[in-house]
């Protein structure tokens, strides 16, 4: 089936973003809306929130967010739901999805083939680079997804090698998950309007929930301005859920202890888009940042937005959390954001993301986004 077709125009801060489909969305609206609003901005230092307190937020109709742990269309490959499962953190009413299928060609799950031997683990995963195991053999991943090999990684700061540790990414521990897939991308205005258009995503408001206009650039720009239930509906839709904590940071920094995706040295603008390069609140198209790819390939994981993980927050949660396939606390009163966005600096990858403006699940902000994950089998 063929991607959604969106060639009407389209009203300034009428969407929220996404990818519509996993290869090549079309770029139905092209050219660069002006954002008229002056929001206030952050520090660049990584680690430190701007204060948006004295931000009056227009009535955005944001309450806290409904339970969305419906069970996820799994695709022929055999990926299906990943990451945390989404709470019950409220009221919000969020479109019904149940009835909906995503098209064939938008489901990053739709591949129907499988190679590999019998009998892999997906704990100590061997499948090969594009591979991940499901248990019983090894299968490719979506389209439009990296792999992540199930296995261990060292996970929060090491002292010994960064100076900016947080008390709440401590300790550095030894973490092990099973194989999963992930966007290599965050997730674009293209693909949210795809899930707008099928009744199970709801469109971008006029202003998010610091007060900030949620004027939007083109189709391959991320998609923001959801709050985490939202977040956590549209992968479901894609047959997939919002990826644990632990998961986006293996995802960002591989297993050789780096500090950031792409090593330990300090970013520049070629690795990603963050406060010291151009407009504090201006986002850029998808991957267009390839040199601050992951070890695994993944892509703006250091910038461009920041984006909505599924667990709750703990600052002690490192002192006592599962060694296998964390999922976070059992409650709290904020979910966590990981990477960064233009209004701050690029984030290492153990940067827990507390600070910035989205206090609970049913905050929403600009510069806030999201991408999916998916577990074989």
């Amino acid at each position: 089936m063929a991607c959604l077709a969106r060639s009407r125009a389209l009203a300034l801060g009428s969407l929220i973003p996404a990818l519509a489909c996993y290869s090549t969305p079309d770029s139905p609206s092209q050219g660069t809306a002006d954002n008229d609003s002056t929001p206030s901005t952050g520090p660049s230092d990584g680690g430190t929130p701007s204060d948006a307190s004295n931000v009056t937020a227009p009535e955005s109709g944001a309450t806290d967010p409904a339970d969305s742990s419906a069970s996820m269309t799994v695709g022929s490959s055999g990926f299906g739901s990943e990451g945390g499962t989404p709470a019950d953190d409220s009221s919000t009413t969020l479109a019904d999805s149940s009835s909906t299928t995503p098209p064939d060609t938008d489901d990053p799950s739709d591949d129907s083939s499988s190679t590999g031997p019998a009998g892999c683990d997906p704990l100590d995963d061997t499948c090969g680079d594009g591979l991940l195991c499901d248990g019983t053999t090894c299968i490719p991943t979506p389209a439009g997804t990296v792999a992540v090999p199930g296995g261990a990684f060292m996970m929060g700061c090491n002292e010994d090698t960064d100076d900016a540790c947080g008390a709440d990414e401590l300790p550095y521990h030894e973490v092990t998950l099973s194989s999963f897939a992930i966007d290599q991308t965050e997730v674009t205005r293209g693909a949210w309007q795809d899930c707008v258009e099928a009744d199970a995503c709801d469109a971008a408001p006029a202003y998010d929930t610091a007060g900030n206009a949620c004027n939007f650039f083109d189709w391959d720009y991320p998609a923001a301005c959801m709050n985490w239930a939202q977040a956590a509906q549209f992968c479901s839709w894609r047959g997939g859920a919002l990826p644990t904590e632990a998961q986006w940071e293996k995802a960002a920094r591989g297993t050789d202890e780096r500090i950031y995706p792409w090593g330990d040295a300090a970013a520049t603008c070629d690795l990603a888009n963050s406060s010291e390069c151009g407009d504090p609140y201006q986002t850029v198209e998808v991957g267009s940042k390839p040199a601050g790819g992951s070890p695994y390939g993944a892509l703006d994981m250091s910038g461009n937005v920041f984006e909505w993980v599924a667990d709750w927050y703990s600052a002690s949660y490192y002192e006592g959390s599962p060694d296998e396939d964390p999922s976070g606390p059992d409650d709290g009163t904020r979910r966590l954001i990981r990477s960064s966005g233009p209004n701050y600096g690029a984030a290492r990858s153990s940067w827990r993301g507390v600070d910035f403006e989205v206090p609970t699940p049913a905050s929403s902000h600009v510069n806030v986004g999201l991408r999916c994950a998916y577990a074989p089998g």
